[in-house]
């Protein structure tokens, strides 16, 4: 039949063509595959546990019995009404069975409902629902922009909760894009706000999402990278000793550590070049978090890209010493990021 646009996606399932019988739900954004996969059960059938109407299958269960699938699509519904055919984690590995499947489709009541992962444009379950003419492959993205932003205002809503500017902003950036993390990240929110006080707080700060809302581990890692960048020691011993205690392993470390000086590479390259400060930090993606900008910039201020690049080439090099059988890993990882940060002057030069 198609492949259906990620924008469509959504009116699709509401009013799917007519003669489709074949519906892949796949992509990056599992949270949201899972969404749509139930709000369409929830659209043609009053109870979706009711086995006369819902079939759910694994692909474990399939690989026991092939034939399993068509039995099911071919079962006529004894309380009447559409079936539906739920195969859940769907992989390539089933692209022939679905086929048949589809095939035989045409002649029941039953629709095959299909869940599946990342597909790239090669997979064959991919195909197979773009080319059937009684199928449709609908992809199911991350929520950026726009749609991120609405989506988190209305479970917000739904929840009574407000946030005021900065706690938005660092909301935003702690969230992946895949929406049952955000939206379990945000029903924790409303029970942190209603054990906070009596009746349940509605308005939530800054200082309220940073300590509900995000790994310890992820804001170890960046207080370590930052403190490393600047050029801290003191920083630097009080976050590394703070990162070892919490079970982070060294090569984290120095990945984390890496990934951050190649922002700042990137960020100072395009300085180097003629942009400004706030031009360069705005290019980069993710954006700088504008808590950070301040430290960020200043770090900018210390560094040029060829200080930088052998910054680099140290956090590398430690990085396979730490995994050298024997290595004691935290020292490696510790004195390399006291040498990275002995670097850090202001030598950058603006052409």
């Amino acid at each position: 039949m198609t492949k259906v646009a990620a924008g469509k996606v959504d009116g699709f399932l509401a009013n799917p063509a007519p003669g489709c019988r074949g519906l892949l739900l796949y992509g990056p954004n599992a949270g949201l595959v899972h969404e749509r996969a139930e709000g369409f059960v929830a659209r043609i059938v009053e109870d979706p546990h009711d086995p006369f109407r819902v079939a759910e299958l694994t692909p474990d269960a399939l690989k026991e019995d092939p034939a399993r699938l068509i039995d099911e699509v071919g079962a006529l519904s004894l309380t009447g009404g559409m079936r539906i055919v739920r195969l859940r984690d769907a992989g390539d590995g089933q692209s022939a069975t679905l086929g048949d499947a589809l095939g035989a489709a045409d002649k029941t009541s039953s629709t095959l409902l299909v869940e599946s992962g990342d597909l790239g444009p090669r997979s064959s379950l991919r195909r197979l629902f773009e080319g059937a003419k009684n199928g449709a492959a609908l992809a199911c993205y991350g929520d950026e922009g726009r749609d991120l932003d609405e989506l988190i205002a209305a479970s917000l809503a739904k929840n009574g909760l407000n946030l005021d500017n900065d706690a938005r902003a660092v909301l935003l950036d702690r969230l992946s894009s895949d929406r049952s993390q955000i939206r379990g990240e945000i029903e924790k929110l409303a029970l942190y706000a209603q054990e906070s006080s009596g009746n349940g707080q509605k308005s939530l700060s800054y200082d309220d999402i940073v300590a509900c809302v995000g790994d310890s581990a992820e804001l170890s890692l960046e207080a370590v990278s930052f403190a490393v960048a600047g050029g801290d020691a003191a920083a630097i011993e009080r976050t590394l000793g703070r990162a070892f205690r919490e079970g982070i392993a060294p090569v984290s470390l120095l990945r984390a550590v890496g990934r951050h000086l190649q922002r700042l590479q990137l960020a100072a390259a395009r300085i180097e070049a003629g942009a400004s400060d706030k031009a360069a930090m705005d290019d980069l993606r993710p954006k700088v978090f504008f808590k950070q900008v301040p430290a960020f910039r200043r770090q900018l201020g210390l560094w040029n890209t060829q200080r930088l690049g052998h910054a680099l080439g140290l956090a590398l090099d430690a990085e396979i010493d730490c995994k050298r059988a024997g290595a004691p890993a935290q020292t490696v990882c510790g004195r390399t990021l006291f040498r990275i940060a002995a670097g850090s002057r202001s030598a950058r030069t603006r052409s």
